[in-house]
């Protein structure tokens, strides 16, 4: 069964180098993500990566250099 939510894209601004990467999620799963639910539960269809960057706002270069 295919997913007909429509997603919305959202800035993600690094807070190390200050690149913008563009996300697309569904509204209702940002929010559930918000009110306490696990992101790789509310947003599975999101890379570890982008779960990563919308946690942390740590870009995946920027997260690289930091820890390698």
């Amino acid at each position: 069964m295919e997913d007909t939510k429509e997603k919305v894209g959202i800035d993600v601004k690094c807070w190390r180098c200050e690149g913008v990467s563009t996300l697309h999620a569904v509204l209702e799963d940002i929010w559930s993500w918000q009110d306490g639910e696990l992101i790789q539960n509310a947003m599975p269809y999101l890379s570890a990566t982008e779960r990563e960057l919308l946690i942390s706002r740590t870009c995946d270069s920027c997260w690289d250099k930091m820890y390698g």
